[in-house]
């Protein structure tokens, strides 16, 4: 078998992604730097941006309503000038809640790591409103909304079905500004 060429930074954005399938909030904190900010956009959600240790009350309360849950990759791109990653993710996971069933949907995250790429320093993930909404309304977990208590990589979660993949490439001239990024990796 070859030898995983990727960089470190991918090696953790990936791992990330992995980690969200397991529905355990410290797997997935345990990618996040002690500093790390999470921040669901558009900022329209009204969701502030969330410590880690907020973003754990908020993990604990969205792992809870889910039986599995899979984060799939569809388009990543790395900037490493700047030290970040952005994924575009399918999010497919099933509800505890037998009237809802399977939820589907998708999300772009915008990723930045600490200079030796092995953790996350920050999360700004776009996710789909009517989707966040209706995650709201439907199942409301425990600190969806509060500021004290957030993990909204997991609202990404539940977040989105609409958001085109152009968003991704948009995504990243919005980061970086740099054109010269849009190419798949």
């Amino acid at each position: 078998m070859a030898a995983d060429k990727r960089s470190t930074r991918l090696k953790t954005a990936y791992s990330l992604l992995d980690a969200y399938g397991s529905l355990s909030p410290d797997a997935i904190l345990d990618h996040l730097d002690e500093k790390c900010t999470h921040q669901a956009l558009p900022e329209s959600l009204g969701m502030p941006p969330r410590s880690k240790e907020e973003f754990r009350g908020h993990a604990q309360g969205i792992t809870s309503i889910f039986t599995t849950f899979a984060m799939v990759p569809q388009n990543v791109y790395e900037d490493e000038d700047n030290n970040a990653v952005v994924i575009h993710a399918i999010m497919d996971g099933q509800l505890n809640k037998p009237d809802i069933g399977q939820w589907k949907n998708e999300c772009i995250m915008l990723l930045r790591f600490t200079p030796d790429g092995s953790k996350i320093i920050q999360i700004r993930e776009f996710v789909d409103s009517a989707k966040a909404m209706e995650m709201r309304n439907k199942v409301k977990p425990k600190n969806f909304d509060s500021h004290g208590g957030s993990f909204l990589s997991t609202l990404g979660w539940v977040a989105s079905t609409t958001v085109p993949v152009a968003l991704a490439g948009a995504a990243v001239l919005f980061f970086t500004g740099r054109k010269d990024l849009l190419r798949l990796r």
